[in-house]
């Protein structure tokens, strides 16, 4: 019975651990944007780095809540690319920011759009 109780606490604490560590992680990672000529090809001093803990957190939703479209991809230039972490993606947005999509950059045969993508042009246009 001992062992239980034992056993149990362990995985409770490993698991508190492990959720600290991935929302430390999560917390305290900038993001870049950058304004785009071409797929490539960056604007010169377009690139702002993001800080803002919560602007983070609103680019990442924006981007996690993306819906994925159907069909076959044929899309211009991207506008902007955003970096955080290990992730990069492209990003197309209107200048009223009523539409707005994304692609991954490791992954360019699905385009994804954004259900509010006024927050991430807001966020961009900020520093401008």
């Amino acid at each position: 019975m001992k062992w239980r109780v034992l056993l149990l606490s362990g995985v409770v604490l490993l698991t508190a651990l492990a959720m600290a560590v991935f929302f430390y992680q999560t917390q305290h990672q900038s993001i870049t944007l950058e304004q785009l000529n071409s797929f490539e090809e960056a604007v010169p001093n377009s690139k702002r780095v993001i800080i803002n803990q919560a602007d983070c957190r609103t680019i990442r939703t924006t981007l996690r809540t993306a819906k994925r479209l159907p069909g076959i991809i044929d899309v211009s230039a991207p506008n902007y690319r955003v970096t955080g972490g290990r992730k990069s993606y492209y990003v197309w947005l209107r200048d009223n920011g009523e539409i707005g999509s994304m692609m991954k950059t490791s992954n360019t045969h699905y385009l994804y759009q954004f259900r509010s993508p006024e927050k991430l042009l807001a966020i961009y246009q900020m520093g401008n």
